[in-house]
């Protein structure tokens, strides 16, 4: 287990997740996944508990962690083995809604208790940012359950009480905790409460009811037809014919902006972007309170936070994640997370966006419309790649149209010159991608040559002001950012680099 702690002195109350070996030696695969057959038989027959809505079938992970490394999974037999559950919270406290858990099950089910994590949205002081729990659960379900064999049922009932009482389940005393945890405990609960109260008096109002039931149903009508056709082809082929019939459906349907990084295809309907886009304005006219949807944009809205938790669960499940695995096998595998959010430029709101890199491992960005002109989506390199601060193309968004590329891809969205224009995104995030040392170790390599200016960013460079003006009193680039930037890294500079503090500053031109 890690030794990482919530600052308290007892290694009882050890707060960072711990490490679970995903195949024991001495474990037995055939005995365990039967064993979790046979329980998720039983639940079928004699009907679910209460609080649980729905959980999957069994199916062995594909890739594994080995030596931090992410590898295929060579002996599937063996495990780990993946369920998934939706779960509802107790009533009376800040987590009576709905959260899909996941449970990673070794070899040595049900002797081994499974590794779990919070697979949708939720704000958890005890829960990390992704998903996982901290050492302190299963220490003490390890105490609760002593030699008796887990089931998958004691285990949900276990992540049920603790999320809504972790210091009732745990044992923890408030006095043990540090006076910064027990704020972050009581904000969490809070903002759960507070959205809780946000998606009750918006479901009592909203424009379509469809987009917010559970379980989530597909209309074909939702997607663009050549869309909805190749992707039936590809779902609907063999397992051994899947490749063949994804590379004709990728070159038929699919337009590589930059090969083998950035993608175009056309994805949802007039029908679907017009619902969304009535949605987001009834929203807006309830005057009910609204979270930034991201640090940089300031008008928008988090899908999450007003119900409509089970459409992007089923559009992250169903379809983005077999094409982030797709598009991108290593940073897309075992999407297991998501933040989905609408973003808004229009005059004397937000115009663009400076360039960035999103805090995701692939990010979907789909255009809703309105009527806009303008507004280009800036591509540039790949964080850490010679050609990061480099252009590689210029997107003019289209109703409907959904553009995939890596979050570390460098991009940006070019002032609005007039209308408004609204697109949806979602970051997706695979938890075992991220804790590889692909993810948290990365090259970074020198840079081959002074940025281009269009990939420029006020918020990061710290060569902006060599290039382009800051501006005084606010602007697209305000000067409070001047000096701040960390990008490039000092070892990677490209050669003839000048930091913007030691030249003079550049002088706006035409008012800006």
């Amino acid at each position: 287990m890690s030794e990482g702690t919530c600052g308290c002195c007892n290694s009882r109350y050890m707060f960072q997740p711990p490490v679970f070996e995903e195949q024991h030696p001495e474990g037995k695969g055939a005995e365990a996944i039967a064993a979790l057959r046979n329980e998720l038989t039983c639940f079928r027959q004699n009907g679910l508990p209460s609080f649980v809505l729905c959980i999957s079938d069994v199916s062995p992970a594909k890739q594994v962690l080995d030596d931090e490394h992410l590898v295929p999974n060579r002996n599937m037999a063996e495990g780990p083995f993946e369920v998934f559950a939706d779960i509802r919270g107790v009533e009376g406290t800040a987590y009576s809604g709905v959260y899909q858990v996941g449970l990673k099950v070794s070899n040595k089910w049900p002797q081994v208790v499974p590794e779990v994590r919070v697979c949708s949205p939720i704000t958890h002081a005890f829960v990390t940012d992704l998903g996982f729990l901290p050492a302190c659960f299963y220490t003490a379900l390890s105490e609760k359950q002593g030699n008796t064999p887990g089931t998958l049922l004691s285990v949900l009932e276990a992540v049920r009480t603790f999320l809504c009482s972790p210091l009732e389940f745990t044992g923890i005393k408030t006095k043990d905790l540090p006076q910064s945890f027990t704020f972050n405990m009581s904000a969490s609960e809070h903002r759960e409460t507070e959205k809780k109260r946000v998606i009750s008096a918006y479901g009592a109002q909203c424009k379509h009811r469809m987009l917010f039931q559970r379980p989530a149903a597909w209309k074909e009508e939702w997607f663009h037809p050549d869309f909805w056709k190749s992707w039936k082809a590809f779902q609907g082929a063999k397992e051994g014919e899947k490749g063949a019939v994804w590379e004709r459906e990728k070159g038929r349907l699919f337009n590589a902006e930059v090969p083998e990084a950035v993608f175009t295809f056309p994805f949802l309907s007039d029908a679907l972007t017009g619902a969304l886009l009535e949605e987001v304005d009834a929203f807006a006219a309830s005057n009910l309170p609204a979270h930034r949807p991201n640090s940089m944009n300031s008008y928008g809205l988090i899908l999450d936070d007003i119900g409509m938790t089970p459409f992007v669960l089923a559009l992250r499940e169903e379809i983005l994640k077999p094409l982030a695995e797709a598009f991108f096998p290593l940073e897309g595998h075992g999407i297991d997370g998501h933040h989905c959010f609408t973003v808004r430029y229009k005059k004397g709101e937000d115009l663009g966006l400076d360039v960035h890199t999103d805090d995701s491992d692939v990010t979907f960005n789909i255009c809703l419309g309105k009527d806009f002109k303008g507004g280009h989506l800036v591509v540039c390199g790949g964080m850490g790649a010679p050609e990061h601060r480099q252009h590689s193309v210029s997107l003019h968004h289209r109703p409907g149209v959904c553009v995939i590329h890596l979050g570390r891809r460098r991009h940006g969205a070019q002032d609005i010159e007039d209308g408004e224009r609204i697109n949806l995104i979602v970051w997706t995030r695979s938890s075992l991608y991220r804790r590889s040392e692909e993810y948290n170790d990365p090259d970074y390599w020198e840079e081959s040559a002074p940025p281009d200016p269009r990939c420029l960013s006020y918020t990061h460079d710290r060569d902006y002001g060599v290039f382009l003006p800051y501006e005084s009193g606010g602007g697209q680039a305000p000067d409070e950012y001047k000096g701040k930037g960390w990008c490039p890294p000092k070892p990677c500079e490209y050669p003839g680099f000048v930091s913007e503090t030691l030249v003079p500053p550049r002088r706006a031109s035409n008012g800006r």
